[in-house]
Order: C-alpha cells, then structure tokens, then sequence
C-alpha cells in the first residue's frame, strides 16, 4: 500500500526553514530553493555515450538534502544536512556522502555540509558566503546574465 510521507525528517525540516528564510532575504538574485532532489536532475555528463550513462547512473539515484538554484535555474549550491542519524548506517553514508562531494566538485557547484552540532547562525553564515562565492562566479562568466 502506498501513502504519503514528509520528504524530510524534523531536523532536516528545521535546516528547510532556515534556508527559506535565508533565499527570501536575498530576494535581489530570486533564488529558488529545492527539497531531496536527485543529483541527476542538475548535474549532467559529458564524454562517449557509454562512459557518460554509466558516470550519470552512479548519481543519479544520490540526492542532496537541499539545491538552491538562482533565477535563471542554474545550481548556486547544494545543502547537505548531517543530523543526529546521519553515520549511524554504517559506511554507507560515508561513501555516499563521498560520491556526491566528487560529482559536486567536477559540476563546479558548491557543497555546502551543515552539521547537528552546528547552531542556525553558523549555518546561515556558510550558505551566504557560497552564495556570495557564486554570485561572483556567475558574474565573472556571464552566467548572471542567463546564459
């Protein structure tokens, strides 16, 4: 039997607020921000036919906590939330984690990884200095201008 389910846990939910409150106070770059969302949906592949679909279907299935994109859909930064039960599957949420941070890095998009321990304000200071650091990225190539 199929029903409905919150897409994220009560602590992740409280990293949601707090992001959404951060996106609207920077309502000058109308920034848009996404919930469990699969890494395949905004990073793609290049290279032979092969190799890509196969480089593609290792994360496709991986999901990030939280994509922030900016006005023209383009990724500022993606949110990874560590809470209390993140390591407690084992090294399975290691590997994970490091594959995500791998494709991530070749994307050239920003992880941005907010711990349980860490309070809001630490957290909302590490999502506005990648921003800031993608503005000036998006600025500097000309992505500011939708291309």
């Amino acid at each position: 039997m199929l029903r409905p389910k919150k897409p994220v846990n009560r602590e992740a939910a409280a990293v949601l607020r707090q992001l959404e409150h951060l996106v609207k106070t920077r309502a000058a770059h109308h920034y848009r921000l996404f919930a469990e969302i699969s890494l395949g949906a905004f990073v793609t592949t290049e290279g032979q036919k092969r190799e890509g679909w196969l480089a593609w279907r290792a994360i496709n299935s991986k999901r990030v906590d939280f994509l922030i994109i900016d006005t023209f859909g383009h990724p500022a930064a993606a949110v990874e939330y560590h809470g209390s039960g993140h390591h407690l599957e084992g090294g399975q949420a290691a590997a994970r984690d490091a594959v995500k941070r791998r494709a991530l890095e070749k994307a050239g998009i920003e992880l941005v990884e907010i711990q349980a321990s860490y309070d809001a304000t630490q957290s909302q200071w590490m999502v506005e200095r990648a921003l800031e650091r993608y503005e000036k990225r998006a600025s500097d190539s000309g992505m500011a201008s939708g291309t």
